[in-house]
């Protein structure tokens, strides 16, 4: 069965010849357009299709879609339409036969070969007699006007055609071509369009427009217009006063062309005296437009209205700006796009399928959007109102769903942008057969520990047949198999292959087509090895010539067969041999190849071959190969200067040599034609050529200047050094060319009236000639005064006597002994100080893991509107959109701490001056690293010395840099109270006005230029007592003479006892007799006493100590401490007598008055004047300056008083 299978294969293959070829069916010269004149015998349409194997292409030509053949009308004018060349034939009639070939007039050319047929592009004929002018509703019209004025005539109603022509005026007085004025007074719009910037009395006469096909070359008919008549009456001009301008007659916008191509852009101006045109390449990041010099690359007309930029890149996409100077300087910024060339990403190519299958024809190509995709089946546009065909939404992709024989055929797709079409076609077969094996079944098949791997059953038909998969005589169930999977061309996907998916596979297939019953059956034994392979080997790349380079090979394999694996490299196919130059690694896993000292003949194509016989199964081996492009090479080497001449003034020949090998194996990119001159040491470039077959240039050199040329070649590694050198001297002189650049003022703020002018002088290479100067023009802005005119010379001059707040016109011209320059530049200043309209520019942002660097460069002079005094930053995180802002001196650099870690943040800068603050520039974003540089300061713990009753000194240890530290402290658990910022730099500070004796927690926060606020830890601190109580002896301190009061009272109560046993209920004492003595005082009785623990009395109070809150209070008399006086006059209780004895009446009733005292032994005053002792912020607030009496409430006994 198997046999039979690879016979059919053979036969199969054999039947069909080209049935495997991929190739592309494609034209390789379309048709062009062709353009018939009088005169013009015959023009010729061309096409050839690309070889196809094994194919012959045969040709026929259609006209609107029908072929043409010797039965058609006019069939003697098209000879060869069965040919890849039509020729048509021309009449003196054509050039008036509007309805020649039809409406359509569209020639295609169609490719055939055995499978079918493919078509070009349309080409068309244009009939160059045709009439330009539709109509003369612009023309033969008399106008009038002023000399001085500005008028322009337009070309007719004209209708060209899209073929090339070339536009001429004539004066109609003289029948001579009229040209464009070199100073750009007269000239001629790239639409036909004759604009004057200004009028002269001898400009009257009349005009028509002429217009000459380029096409064919042979043509030399021209097509005029009717007559415009220009009268121009004279009038009188005193000083400036018919000055005007400049203003702009037409400028090119915004314009877009294709790479390759070229564009020619134009600004076309107006005004009196003439304004002078320039162009530059505008850079919005720095705000500076760099001149455009003459080239290959940039080419300019006679007065440079116009520019020509030649074969566009996508570098070329900018803003070209326009600059009109005369009185006064005007600018028009012309946008160009640069779009993409139309190119291929995928295109469709021949290819085959099974019938009854799916199949996606590729068709994607890269444009100028919106591109437009057709498919054309036999050279026929192809229909897709089939539900079985769908095309892709975003590409070209085709996808014809359940194949028909039908469907086989030539397909081709065509795709179309606003500049180009391409197309790339094929051929399709529809497969019908009975399911076969392609190719013969190998009986002993190797697979590895892996992913996935492969048990390949090549089995196939049309349509796709069924297969059934069998594991050691299991069948395989596929069906939501995690395990296995069957692949289209019929192999058995394995998935995640361990050592036990070894075994005996078997796969059957059949379809429709093949007998009831009859499957094609095929077997295989799988053998699973760990992973035998390359790991890592040779890949393209390149080193330079000299080096000593090792290329890897590094291998794994089964440990079965580790012994058996070899390894070979090789060099464009040819075994590399071991040796000085070649050192060969052999020892497993590692087989890399070094070559030493490489040189260009060493380049090429490496390989590293690995080969493992298994010697379990005879005549199988497992094989991996690693391939790599590697170059050797460098910079070129130099070309040689051969020499150069100055031809004339304006002209300089140089050439040079460069030898074939000199590229040192990498591609050639240009010439680069280096200078430097007397005048400018510096090598600067002064050309590039990037046509690498040419040796020569012609150099445009300045006046009054030496040269010293060099040439260099550039390679894909980079530019080589220079040749020799060639000096070459231009003795001739010439007025200045050029203006000087950045004109600007700025008024002196402390003086109005006094202006300076500033500018940047011409350069030396600029002078064109000795002696070089300005010439210095102002004048108050919209008046008739005639211009004050200063000789001057240097980049700036202060005039004084001016009037404040004023405008004034400036302009400057270069002169030197030959003469002034006819450019200059123009300035509208003022006595006055404006806001900058300039932003900083060039704003970068360097991150490091410990802070961010922002430097940038400042408002341009000339935008400033006065001195720059100060800077503003924004810092603003794009998440949370927190924004902050420091103004800070004129600098154009600051560094930033303690920004949240792996964040996005946005940074601008803007200027400001005595005037105000001028725009923000454009934010630049930047993400900070991943370490968090705001770090919280190391508070210290105060010391004794550090503590007063009423101050604390704060110390702390800088870490990091925060942008200001602020201290706060608090009484416990209140709210925080700041003190003053203190700047990065301090490290400690004094807290004032605290509250003696007083528990307060302090901290120091570390502010930072972001907002984070990082705190330090609390510190909990208490003041200290009055100052007189800071150093005292232990008789003074409070706990001695507490001891002493609690003494005194012991004995007074005592005391008390004793004397009130003796006396009367009445209340009173009775005098003593003389004689008469009072028994002795008994001892003070136990304190278990139950007769003296009923007594109580009202409590002491303890020694007084003042607390001084946020203030300076005078201390108390300590000598008054303590003593009696103070205890008699509290209210409610009597005084002493002088021996000691009570004044009053105390009685029971009159004892237990100070019954409320009693309560567990604890004093506890009541009354507004003994109430409890506050120790809560609204108390040190609100009380600042009272006393405050300190009872100890651990007190065990009862005092009296």
């Amino acid at each position: 069965m198997i046999w039979r299978g690879s016979l059919m294969t053979v036969v199969f293959c054999l039947l069909l010849p080209g049935y495997y070829a991929q190739e592309y069916y494609e034209f390789t010269t379309h048709p062009s357009n062709v353009y018939l004149a009088g005169g013009v015998p015959q023009v010729v349409m061309s096409c050839r299709a690309a070889p196809v194997t094994g194919l012959t292409w045969t040709y026929q030509w259609r006209l609107n879609n029908d072929y043409l053949s010797a039965q058609q009308r006019g069939n003697a004018r098209f000879t060869g339409f069965n040919s890849n060349e039509l020729t048509i034939g021309s009449a003196t009639s054509d050039i008036y036969d509007t309805t020649l070939f039809g409406k359509g007039n569209n020639f295609t050319c169609v490719a055939t070969n055995n499978n079918g047929p493919i078509t070009s592009r349309i080409a068309n004929i244009f009939r160059v007699g045709k009439p330009f002018f539709q109509g003369n509703s612009k023309l033969n019209k008399n106008a009038t006007f002023l000399a001085g004025q500005a008028t322009s005539i337009q070309c007719g109603d004209t209708k060209f055609p899209e073929i090339p022509i070339t536009l001429l005026w004539h004066y109609t007085r003289n029948e001579l071509r009229f040209n464009p004025s070199s100073d750009g007074r007269i000239a001629i719009a790239l639409d036909g369009t004759l604009y004057f910037a200004n009028l002269l009395v001898s400009d009257a006469t009349r005009y028509r427009c002429g217009v000459r096909p380029t096409q064919p070359i042979t043509s030399t008919n021209i097509f005029f217009s009717g007559n415009t008549t220009l009268a121009i009456q004279p009038r009188v001009c005193t000083g400036q006063s018919c000055d005007f301008g400049p203003e702009f007659h037409k400028r090119s916008g915004n314009v877009q062309a294709v790479i390759g191509s070229s564009i020619t852009l134009e600004c076309i101006p107006k005004g009196r005296p003439t304004p002078i045109i320039s162009w530059c390449l505008y850079n919005s990041n720095t705000q500076l437009c760099n001149n455009i010099q003459a080239s290959s690359k940039y080419a300019y007309s006679q007065a440079s209205n116009r520019l020509t930029i030649n074969n566009l890149i996508p570098q070329d996409a900018g803003t070209y700006r326009c600059i009109a100077k005369s009185i006064k300087s005007i600018q028009w910024d012309n946008v160009l796009q640069v779009d993409p060339k139309l190119t291929w990403i995928t295109r469709f190519r021949s290819m085959s399928a099974s019938i009854e299958d799916t199949v996606t024809f590729p068709c994607t190509a890269y444009g100028t959007p919106p591109l437009k995709y057709t498919w054309y089946k036999q050279a026929i546009k192809f229909p897709l109102t089939n539900s079985r065909f769908i095309m892709s939404s975003t590409s070209g992709n085709l996808t014809i769903r359940n194949l028909l024989s039908n469907d086989t055929g030539v397909y081709q797709c065509v795709v179309e942008d606003r500049y180009n079409r391409i197309a790339s076609g094929g051929y399709f077969e529809v497969k019908v057969f009975a399911a076969r094996f392609t190719e013969t079944m190998q009986q002993q098949q190797i697979i590895q520990v892996g992913p996935s791997a492969q048990v390949v059953c090549p089995i196939d038909g049309g349509p796709k047949p069924t297969i059934d998969y069998f594991f050691n005589g299991n069948q395989i169930s596929l069906l939501g198999s995690n395990k296995y999977e069957r692949l289209r061309n019929g192999n058995l996907l394995v998935k995640n292959v361990v050592l036990a998916d070894g075994g005996n596979y078997t796969c059957r297939g059949r379809n429709r087509y093949n007998p009831v019953n009859t499957y094609v059956t095929g077997w295989a034994r799988a053998h699973v090895y760990q992973a035998t392979k390359i790991l890592e080997g040779p890949t393209t790349r390149s080193y330079r010539i000299g080096s000593t380079v090792t290329i890897p090979c590094n291998v794994t394999a089964d440990s079965r067969i580790r012994n058996a694996v070899t390894v070979v490299w090789q060099r464009n196919g040819q075994s590399i041999q071991a040796s000085s130059k070649y050192v060969l690694r052999n020892l497993y896993p590692n087989y890399a190849l070094t070559i030493n000292n490489a040189q260009i003949a060493e380049s090429g194509n490496y390989s590293c071959r690995m080969t493992v016989d298994v010697a379990q199964l005879p005549g199988k081996t497992i094989t991996d190969t690693k391939i790599g492009n590697i170059a050797f090479n460098a910079v070129p080497l130099p070309p040689t200067l051969a020499s150069g001449r100055l031809i004339n003034s304006s002209m300089l020949f140089l050439n040079w040599t460069f030898a074939t090998g000199n590229e040192n194996n990498s591609p050639l990119k240009k010439f680069v034609v280096q200078f430097r001159s007397n005048y400018i040491s510096t090598i600067r470039t002064l050309l590039e050529i990037p046509n690498i077959n040419q040796r020569s240039t012609f150099i445009t050199p300045s006046p009054y200047i030496t040269y010293t040329l060099y040439v260099a070649a550039e390679n894909g590694v980079g530019l080589s050094q220079r040749s020799n050198q060639l000096q070459i001297r231009n003795p001739n002189t010439a007025v200045p060319t050029d203006a000087p650049t950045n004109l600007y003022t700025l008024v002196n703020s402390a003086d109005l009236t006094t202006l300076t002018v500033y500018w940047t002088p011409l350069t030396g290479e600029q002078a064109n000639g000795p002696n070089l100067r300005y010439l210095l023009r102002y004048r108050k802005s919209n008046t008739a005064n005639s211009y004050k005119t200063i000789d001057v010379t240097g980049s700036s001059y202060t005039i004084s006597g001016l009037e404040a707040r004023v405008n004034y016109d400036f302009d400057l011209r270069a002169r030197n002994d030959i003469g002034p320059s006819t450019v200059f530049a123009y300035y509208l200043g003022c006595t006055c100080e404006q806001r900058p309209v300039g932003i900083p520019f060039n704003v970068t942002v360097v991150v490091t893991n410990a802070n961010i660097v922002i430097n940038w460069l400042q408002v341009p002079v000339h935008l400033q509107g006065g001195k720059i005094t100060a800077n503003r930053v924004r810092l603003t995180q794009v998440t949370s959109g927190t924004q902050n802002t420091i103004l800070i001196n004129s600098t154009t650099s600051i560094t930033l701490y303690g920004l949240a870690p792996n964040t996005n943040y946005t940074v601008a800068i803007s200027g400001r001056n005595a005037a105000g603050e001028g725009p923000f520039s454009v934010p630049k974003t930047f993400r900070t690293g991943s370490i968090d540089t705001a770090y919280k300061p190391v508070l210290g713990f105060p010391i004794s010395s550090d503590i007063t009753n009423d101050t604390v000194t704060l110390r702390w240890t800088i870490v990091g840099q925060p942008f200001y530290f602020q201290p706060q402290y608090r009484l416990s658990n209140q709210i925080w109270i700041s003190s003053n910022n203190l700047t990065r730099q301090t490290a400690n500070v004094v807290i004032r006005g605290l509250l003696p004796n007083t528990a307060y927690e302090f901290r120091v926060n570390a502010i930072y230029f972001s907002g984070r606020n990082i705190s330090s830890d609390i510190r909990a601190v208490q003041t200290k007592n009055t100052i007189g109580q800071q150093v005292r002896p232990f008789y003074q301190e409070a706990w001695f003479i507490i001891i002493i009061v609690i003494a005194c009272l012991a004995l007074i109560i005592a005391i008390a006892v004793l004397l009130c046993k003796g006396r009367k209920k009445a209340g009173k004492f009775p005098a003593v007799p003389k004689g008469k003595q009072n028994p002795p005082i008994p001892p003070p009785p136990e304190t278990t006493n139950e007769e003296y623990d009923t007594i109580k009395r009202p409590p002491l109070p303890h020694p007084q100590t003042e607390t001084i809150h946020h203030g300076d209070e005078s201390l108390l008399d300590n000598n008054s401490i303590d003593s009696l006086e103070q205890y008699a006059d509290l209210p409610g209780l009597s005084k002493f007598n002088e021996d000691g004895s009570f004044i009053g009446e105390y009685g029971d009733k009159e004892m237990d008055r100070y019954s409320q005292y009693n309560h567990e032994g604890v004093i506890e005053p009541t009354g507004s004047q003994y109430g409890a002792v506050r120790d809560d912020a609204s108390y040190h607030t609100n009380h600042t300056n009272h006393n405050t009496l300190d009872v100890d409430n651990s007190t065990t006994f009862s005092t009296f008083v």
